[in-house]
């Protein structure tokens, strides 16, 4: 275990083990527990802690809280291929969300298309996890979700009160021999996770991401964390608001699942997921053509005058791959990050992370 300031650079491969076996501590099997444990870690690798292994807190405790149980059963609703519908039950997102991709690529060989939308799940995670897991397959991949079962994080455009979640979007596009493009973001300013970092670094959020709880901006992340809470803002002001408006419909609305109106106080992060997974070269273009355009138009797109300060222009993606290209086999964690994956080991009874 290696340190560099305030931060403590770890083994992948021990963090995995760690992640997973406390999982199994809590009565998951070890399938599971290497799921969730896989998807922790590459979100710290591609630098998106608040989506990492900094979320065992809140997993720990929806466990001790029985809001998440080793053993929920997903059942599948009626629905015809390509269509899906699978009701989580309440299980471990990342493992549930995992099981919809796969299924909707076994579609895709026969229809073309993949059509799966998951309810009632805890939380999932990054989104792109899953837009890579398709890309991997050259397959498109689409996710529209919804955050539900604790209260609103999200002021709608022009309110001053959080009516909304998070709601992410992500679309995956494979490249031949490269990394996918991947398109994956919250529809606010900044997700709560990166709001928690900011807390605990004791640094300000973003301009134009936070309101306090009278509806002024500011840029204190102290707002989300403490009573009467703020809110975050959409980016893009109507845009991102319009988008999570969307996403919590097409993820909610179409299967039956909760929206965060109807939800919005079970003590958990609870997400509904559409995910509509297609074969590209059903659309008739031959697969090398395809590849040689969307080359071609991204060196056109990212071949241009720099703006002070910047070093490139970047595909969607790219900053996640550059970073764990960084962080090949290990993880980067700061101190407090640390602290709040021992805490969360502890809660659960479990040993202390040692590499």
């Amino acid at each position: 275990m290696g340190a560099s300031g305030s931060a403590v650079r770890v083994g992948a491969d021990s963090l995995r083990q760690f992640v997973s076996d406390l999982f199994v501590h809590m009565g998951w099997k070890r399938g599971e527990g290497d799921i969730v444990a896989d998807h922790l870690v590459v979100a710290d690798q591609s630098g998106h802690p608040s989506h990492g292994t900094g979320m065992l807190g809140t997993y720990v405790d929806s466990f001790r809280a029985g809001a998440i149980r080793p053993g929920a059963e997903p059942a599948d609703r009626p629905a015809a291929p390509p269509f899906a519908v699978i009701d989580a039950n309440f299980a471990l997102g990342h493992i549930v969300a995992l099981e919809a991709v796969d299924r909707a690529m076994g579609m895709v060989g026969q229809y073309g298309v993949g059509i799966v939308n998951v309810i009632r799940a805890h939380h999932m995670g990054r989104i792109g996890y899953y837009a890579e897991r398709a890309a991997d397959a050259g397959m498109i991949s689409m996710f529209w979700a919804n955050v539900y079962g604790r209260a609103p994080l999200v002021a709608p455009f022009g309110g001053t009160q959080a009516r909304i979640g998070t709601n992410p979007h992500c679309i995956g596009i494979p490249r031949v021999g490269q990394p996918p493009i991947l398109l994956d973001f919250a529809t606010s300013r900044i997700p709560l996770g990166k709001a928690r970092v900011a807390h605990t670094r004791g640094v300000p959020a973003p301009e134009g991401s936070l309101l306090d709880h009278r509806g002024h901006e500011t840029r204190n992340p102290a707002v989300m964390f403490e009573e009467p809470t703020g809110a975050l803002l959409p980016f893009g002001d109507h845009k991102g608001y319009g988008l999570a408006l969307v996403a919590e419909l097409l993820s909610s609305a179409l299967a039956g699942g909760e929206t965060i109106a109807e939800l919005d106080d079970a003590g958990l992060i609870a997400n509904n997921l559409l995910a509509i997974v297609l074969d590209p070269t059903r659309l008739g273009q031959d697969p090398e053509s395809v590849s040689e355009r969307i080359e071609r138009y991204l060196r056109w797109v990212t071949d241009v005058p720099l703006a002070e300060g910047v070093d490139a222009v970047l595909a969607p993606g790219d900053p996640e791959f550059d970073s764990r290209r960084a962080h090949a086999g290990s993880v980067e964690l700061s101190a407090e990050g640390l602290a709040r994956l021992n805490a969360a080991a502890a809660a659960a009874g479990f040993r202390p992370f040692t590499a």
